[in-house]
C-alpha cells in the first residue's frame, strides 16, 4: 500500500514538474548512545563498537531498504534518492555514534543529533547539485562569485 501510494504521489508531482527527494533512513544503533559512553582514548573501530550492531547486520538492513527505495523510484525521473549511510559508518562498516572528537552524531538509537545532521549538510548539498536540484553558483563552475 505504501509503495503504491509513494509511486502515485511521485507521478502526480512529476506531472507538475516537481522533484521528489527520498532520504534513506539513517542506520540504527544497537544501543542508545547515552549507554555507550565515550572517551578521548577511543580510536578507530572503538568509536563505533560500543553502540553499533555488527557490520553484517547493518549492511543487510541497508541493502533491504535501498532495494525497496530503488524499486519505488524505478522509472520515475523526478525521484532522487539520498543515502546518508556512507557518512555514518566507520572503516569497519559499523555505525559511528560519535565523531573522533567526541561530538555525538546520534541523539538516540535511530535519530541524528544536531551535530549529526550538520555533518550531513555538505554531502546533501553536493547530492542536490549533482542531481541538478540546486542552481550552481559561479564559483562552483570555476567562475567567480559577485
Amino acid at each position: 500500500m505504501l509503495f503504491r501510494s509513494l509511486r502515485g504521489w511521485a507521478q502526480r508531482l512529476d506531472q507538475r514538474g516537481i522533484a521528489l527527494v527520498l532520504v534513506q533512513d539513517v542506520p540504527v544503533l544497537a544501543r542508545e548512545p547515552q549507554a555507550c559512553g565515550w572517551s578521548r582514548r577511543l580510536r578507530g573501530a572503538e568509536l563505533s563498537s560500543r553502540c553499533a550492531a555488527p557490520a553484517e547486520r547493518t549492511a543487510a538492513a541497508h541493502r533491504r531498504l535501498s532495494a525497496l527505495l530503488a524499486q519505488a523510484a524505478a522509472g520515475l525521473p523526478n525521484v532522487h534518492l539520498f543515502d546518508p549511510t556512507p557518512w555514518l559508518l566507520g572503516p569497519d562498516g559499523r555505525v559511528r555514534h560519535h565523531r573522533a572528537d567526541g561530538t555525538p552524531l546520534y541523539a538516540d538509537s535511530n535519530h541524528l543529533s544536531l551535530s549529526g545532521s550538520q555533518a550531513l549538510a555538505e554531502p546533501f548539498r553536493r547530492f542536490l547539485l549533482r542531481e541538478r536540484l540546486l542552481p550552481t553558483l559561479p564559483q562552483e563552475n570555476g567562475g567567480t562569485a559577485r
